[in-house]
């Protein structure tokens, strides 16, 4: 009997279609998927066509300049900027850049100056998705390379945002739809955007303390906010032009002793359209927060609102004015749903 003979996995793989090649590549780091070339003669140019650049400096930490930060840094920009030079003039769905701009480095424009040029060419290739990550310094992104009327989706981690940053945005990159920043100082007065629908300001992301004003936020078409403050070390921004919000998550944390009734009035005022809300608080384990000032009957009104948990330790001082605080804004006695945990 003769059987038929079963292709080895290699033989498989290669069988898919160039698409599906690259799209497998693609879940690779750039750098590995350059190695890829090796394999056979129908390898040795795909990667210059993969739809997601991956481009990660982790790459790098096993190389012969380990000890050496700035000379590592050295390799990573020559790899990225060949990379890039080197690749097919094709479209792309995402560029992810996880960068470690070199502990010391003293002038942080020049220094982010790669990065830069990194983003701007791949915006000229229309990429829909832009992440930057950073470990070390924060990088110094310039505004107008934000160009761009095919990006949908940006991602920033360690950045500084200088002023005009947001007015950039606005003009430069309109079907922008999803931002998302941690670890970010803003320079400017407001984050503002008018296109987008998603907003996420994870851990420390802080407004300049050059200004007096505490900072804002005015999304008129996001639909969902993700906001994280830590109240001892940042001011909790005022939030406007929220109108199409239906979904919040917010979470305050820090060693708070007194937070302004008015400012509590303003912030949640600007949470009154949505169905879900999600309000927390990760109180400091040396003391206990207080709520100070009068709060109007109505102050906070939240309609669409059904039901409201409350999660806190059954020996929290703020739950009945909190409480109290719900019952004045409207919200029934059976739409509250109380958990207690240690």
């Amino acid at each position: 009997m003769v059987r038929a003979r079963v292709p080895r996995a290699p033989e498989r793989i290669g069988a898919l279609p160039d698409d599906v090649l690259r799209r497998i590549m693609s879940q690779l780091s750039s750098r590995e998927a350059v190695h890829t070339c090796l394999l056979a003669r129908r390898w040795r140019d795909l990667w210059r066509s993969v739809p997601i650049i991956n481009a990660t400096f982790e790459d790098f930490e096993d190389s012969a300049a380990a000890n050496d930060t700035f000379e590592r840094e050295a390799m990573f920009k020559k790899f990225v900027t060949r990379f890039l030079l080197l690749r097919n003039r094709v479209g792309l769905d995402e560029f992810r850049l996880d960068y470690s701009l070199a502990c010391g480095t003293e002038d942080l424009n020049a220094g982010s100056a790669d990065a830069n040029l990194w983003i701007s060419h791949v915006l000229r290739w229309n990429a829909r998705a832009v992440k930057v990550v950073n470990r070390e310094n924060r990088l110094e992104l310039d505004p107008a390379v934000f160009t761009s009327s095919f990006l949908r989706r940006l991602h920033i981690s360690s950045a500084r945002l200088v002023p005009g940053f947001f007015d950039q945005l606005q003009t430069g990159c309109p079907a922008l739809e999803y931002l998302f920043l941690s670890d970010c100082l803003v320079m400017d007065l407001e984050i503002r955007s008018n296109t987008v629908k998603v907003l996420i300001l994870a851990e420390e992301v802080e407004f300049s303390c050059d200004h007096d004003d505490p900072g804002s936020i005015s999304a008129p078409s996001a639909i969902s906010v993700s906001i994280e403050c830590d109240l001892s070390v940042a001011r909790r921004p005022t939030l406007k032009n929220m109108s199409s919000l239906e979904a919040a998550s917010v979470l305050l944390s820090g060693h708070v002793t007194a937070c302004d009734a008015d400012g509590i009035m303003q912030f949640l005022g600007g949470l009154s359209h949505v169905t879900s809300l999600d309000f927390r608080y990760k109180d400091g384990k040396a003391r206990v927060s207080v709520i100070s000032g009068e709060l109007e009957d109505r102050s906070f009104t939240c309609e669409q609102l059904e039901i409201v948990e409350i999660i806190c330790s059954e020996t929290n001082e703020l739950l009945p004015r909190v409480t109290q605080f719900l019952r004045d804004s409207g919200i029934g006695t059976d739409q509250m749903r109380i958990t207690h945990k240690n």
